[in-house]
């Protein structure tokens, strides 16, 4: 069994479920699995607050 690290574990689950684009605040406890994003086809959209992260995410997915 291959290891993971969670960051992996967590950016392998997204890709699994098809999601193709995320929207986040860039920070030092995320910049693990920013790394790994592009390479599983997962488009990072960064934000400034958590509350337009919840707004761009909900117009997006309508």
């Amino acid at each position: 069994m291959t290891r993971m690290t969670p960051s992996e574990a967590f950016v392998e689950t997204m890709a699994a479920n098809g999601v193709t684009t995320i929207f986040g605040i860039m920070g030092s406890a995320f910049m693990d699995a920013m790394d790994i994003f592009a390479p599983a086809g997962i488009r990072l959209v960064p934000v400034v607050h958590e509350q337009g992260a919840a707004h761009m995410a909900d117009g997006y997915a309508r």
